[in-house]
């Protein structure tokens, strides 16, 4: 549970304006997980297997809370149980009992947002990647780190513009199929999403530059990130 909820909760909302937007969406059944976070610009979703879960539930537990069970969870196994009357929920790791109030409110239907057709999908090395949008951030952070991505044949091309520092160029090499296009991406949450890829490939689908970005870990059975892009 600790590895799902680490690869979706940078996802949540850090502003109240929206206080179910901070919290993880626990959606429990036969014998399955899934986490979902998002905070209006970009979705994580992850699924678990986990014991004891027969009975169907939808949850909304406050970020914050998840943080701090991650935290104290280093090792060993983690009991979780929910009190409908109190509308709470608790975790126990070890000797440690941690209590919290569940979040009121209507979780937005995020499957709508889910893309379910791409024009191009790419498959490219995780370092390589993590190198290549690291670089050009540093040059987006002056342009609300907005780093323009040029898919073509064989290759991706980044390209970040500072109205103080010029532009940022990098290329990486990439397994491509369908057609070439072009995206703006919000570098910090691609940076978010690659910091919690265990393994060494990272899969990209798309579907035009005004439409929603799906990043995947091919080596994971579940697991998907969506970004908003920019329009600019």
């Amino acid at each position: 549970m600790v590895r799902g909820v680490e690869r979706v909760i940078f996802a949540c909302a850090r502003d109240s304006l929206r206080p179910v937007l901070t919290g993880v969406l626990w959606e429990i059944g036969k014998g399955k997980l899934r986490l979902v976070a998002t905070d209006g610009f970009r979705l994580g979703i992850e699924e678990v297997m986990i014991e004891g879960a027969e009975k169907e539930l939808s949850i909304l537990v406050p970020a914050r809370v998840v943080a701090e069970v991650v935290r104290l969870a280093t090792e060993g196994q983690i009991v979780v149980g929910h009190l409908p009357t109190t509308n709470q929920i608790y975790f126990k790791i070890g000797d440690t009992l941690v209590v919290s109030q569940l979040l009121e409110g209507n979780f937005p239907d995020y499957t709508k947002i889910i893309p379910k057709e791409f024009t191009s999908e790419l498959t490219v090395a995780k370092d390589e990647l993590l190198q290549a949008v690291r670089t050009t951030h540093i040059f987006a952070r002056d342009n609300s780190n907005m780093v323009k991505w040029y898919v073509g044949e064989g290759k991706l091309k980044l390209v970040a513009v500072s109205p103080e520092r010029g532009e940022c160029n990098a290329e990486i090499p990439i397994h491509l199929t369908g057609e070439p296009g072009e995206i703006i991406f919000n570098a910090k949450f691609v940076l978010d999403y690659l910091g919690v890829v265990a393994g060494e490939k990272v899969w990209l689908g798309m579907g035009g530059k005004l439409a929603p970005g799906m990043f995947r870990d091919p080596g994971q059975k579940s697991g998907q990130y969506v970004v908003m892009p920019i329009n600019a």
